[in-house]
């Protein structure tokens, strides 16, 4: 996205960097009536221009599902059959996709294959896992007929919610360290 999308009450940050010159992780912000906001992070198995125009398709059709259908774990599962329908097995993609409803302070996300959303909680400072491991469903473009769970979780004042890919814990230092899921906590 060009801009970090406006909803009264909330801040967005993102930030992204492809390993290489082209990459097949992504993000969007999908702005929804109610007024309500879309949120989807994801990221296409391999590396480079194969992955990134499978990416390109992927990110149209998630502003489609969800666009199209009100209630999201409906969407993710209509994506799913989009994407087994288009004949492009040999990849597969994870995807993280949330609506925050900013009237009930609520964040409703579905999980296929993708790493949990955290919310750090001001008023604990510490970090929770909001879904339930049990709830991620597989990868994008894996099982055929899969239907998608959705968990809602509620916002406080002052909560934060981080959406990020593989590409984050699986990142190296100069000495060939992960940054992994520790990094990420600190």
């Amino acid at each position: 996205p060009k801009s970090m999308p406006k909803l009264a009450g909330y801040e967005f940050f993102a930030h992204y960097e492809s390993a290489q010159e082209v990459g097949g992780d992504y993000y969007d912000f999908i702005p929804l009536p109610g007024p309500r906001l879309g949120v989807a992070i994801g990221d296409v198995a391999g590396k480079g221009v194969p992955a990134a125009l499978f990416m390109a398709k992927v990110s149209s059709d998630v502003r489609f599902c969800v666009l199209t259908e009100p209630k999201l774990d409906t969407a993710i599962t209509h994506l799913n059959a989009l994407l087994q329908e288009a004949g492009l097995l040999d990849r597969f993609v994870t995807l993280g996709a949330c609506v925050i409803d900013p009237a009930a302070h609520t964040v409703s996300c579905v999980n296929a294959g993708q790493l949990p959303p955290l919310v750090f909680r001001k008023a604990t400072q510490k970090f929770e896992e909001p879904m339930s491991r049990d709830s991620t469903g597989f990868p994008l473009g894996v099982v055929d007929g899969y239907e998608y769970s959705m968990s809602t979780f509620k916002l406080d004042p002052g909560d934060t919610v981080m959406l990020f890919t593989d590409g984050v814990t699986e990142s190296k230092n100069q000495q060939e360290k992960e940054f992994s899921m520790d990094g990420v906590l600190k």
